[in-house]
C-alpha cells in the first residue's frame, strides 16, 4: 500500500460514503459511551447504516433487549484508555480486546462484523472494523484470535505508512487532514482503503495511476 493508493481509496470513500459515521460522531461526541441509552441507539442506527441488516428497525429509536445486552457488555468488559492508538497496544491490551470480542458476539444480532464495528466505535484510535470480504481476502476467520491477528497486521501497515509519511516530510498523525478525512483516525483510514480495494474491488494498478497522470498533463 503506497500513500498514493491510500489517498485514492480515501478520496473514493469520501465521495460514496453515506455519512453514517459522521452522524454517529455528531450524536455521541468524540467517544461512544454504551452505558448511555442515546449512545446505544445511535450506535444501533449506525450499525444498520453500515450494513448490519438483521437489526429490527424498531430497535433504532427505543430501548430493547439488544440495547440492554450492549450496556451489560460495555460495563463488564474493560478496555484501555480512549487515547491509546493502535501502535501503542501491547499483548495484554490485545488479550483484553480478544475477550471483549468473544463476549460481544454473544449479544443478539451481533456477529463478527458488527462486533468489530462496535469495538472500533468505542475505541476509534486503536481498533479496526472489518467485514467478510476483508476477512476472506486476508485469510482470517470469525474468531477472536483472527481479529487480534488482524489488528497486528494493521499495526504493521500503520508502521509502514508512517515511514512513507516521514519520507514525504510529515508525520502519520497529520495524514487524516492531508487526505481530507479529518474525522478519520489512522485505523479508519486503513479500513477505508480495505473497504474500497477489497470489499468494493476498486483497485487500480500503479500503471493506471501513471497513465492517468500522463493524461492529466
Amino acid at each position: 500500500m503506497t500513500l498514493g493508493e491510500l489517498a485514492f481509496a480515501c478520496f473514493v470513500f469520501a465521495r460514496i460514503d453515506s455519512g453514517a459515521y459522521e452522524r454517529l460522531l455528531d450524536e455521541t461526541g468524540e467517544y461512544v459511551d454504551l452505558s448511555k441509552l442515546d449512545h446505544r441507539l445511535a450506535t444501533i442506527r449506525w450499525l444498520s447504516a453500515w450494513g448490519v441488516r438483521a437489526i429490527p428497525r424498531n430497535y433504532h429509536n427505543a430501548p430493547s433487549d439488544m440495547s440492554e445486552q450492549l450496556k451489560s457488555w460495555y460495563e463488564s468488559n474493560e478496555l484501555f484508555d480512549h487515547g491509546r492508538n493502535l501502535q501503542e497496544l501491547r499483548d495484554n491490551d490485545l488479550d483484553s480486546v480478544g475477550d471483549a470480542y468473544k463476549n460481544l458476539v454473544k449479544v443478539r444480532y451481533i456477529g463478527p462484523t458488527a462486533a468489530a464495528k462496535i469495538l472500533f466505535a468505542i475505541r476509534p484510535k486503536s481498533l479496526m472494523p472489518w467485514d467478510e470480504p476483508i476477512r476472506k481476502e486476508l485469510q482470517y476467520n470469525e474468531t477472536s484470535q483472527s481479529y487480534i491477528s488482524f489488528l497486528r497486521w494493521a499495526q504493521v501497515r500503520i508502521q509502514e505508512v508512517g515511514e512513507l509519511c516521514k519520507k514525504h516530510g510529515f508525520e502519520v498523525i497529520d495524514l487524516p487532514k492531508k487526505l481530507g478525512r479529518p474525522n478519520s483516525t489512522i485505523p479508519k483510514l486503513i479500513d477505508e482503503y480495505l473497504w474500497v480495494t477489497i470489499t468494493k474491488q476498486w483497485n487500480p494498478s500503479k500503471a493506471d495511476f501513471e497513465r492517468w497522470l500522463v493524461w492529466s498533463s
